[in-house]
């Protein structure tokens, strides 16, 4: 038994060991199957394999992402619904960064500080640049 063979049928969506024997005209390896795809040998090649395909997947989507714009662009602008243009060029400018920013409501002083507590580094005292101190350098 290949065990490059039994991934392929299980990423192909054939899932049980009976299925992939019968697919592979292997029918008196079903144990030796079953054993595979419950090791973590198979785990970690599904997972690498799975990886693989994502990354394939989104390639091939960049490769022809300026296609489906156009194609985007004209199903859209092409319209006669004025609906349908507006929200195709609303799209578009979301899309280009130029979309609405999220907003966060900061009723309470400690929702405020919540929201700006990462930018902050807790341990660092606040120099005053008009304070004599702040004008001395430290001894080398």
């Amino acid at each position: 038994m290949q065990r490059a063979l039994v991934l392929a049928k299980f990423l192909e969506g054939v899932r049980t060991p009976s299925l992939i024997a019968q697919a592979l005209d292997v029918p008196d390896q079903e144990g030796v199957i079953d054993a595979y795809l419950r090791s973590a040998e198979f785990n970690t090649a599904l997972v690498r394999a799975r990886k693989d395909m994502a990354s394939s997947v989104l390639d091939a989507i960049r490769e022809r992402l300026h296609t489906f714009l156009a194609e985007y662009i004209a199903l859209g602008l092409d319209n006669g619904d004025p609906r349908v243009r507006a929200q195709v060029l609303k799209d578009l400018l979301d899309r280009g960064g130029t979309g609405a920013t999220a907003k966060v409501a900061l009723t309470t002083p400690d929702m405020y500080r919540r929201a700006i507590s990462e930018f902050i580094e807790e341990d660092k005292p606040i120099e005053n640049p008009d304070s004599p101190e702040s004008d001395a350098k430290p001894a080398p």
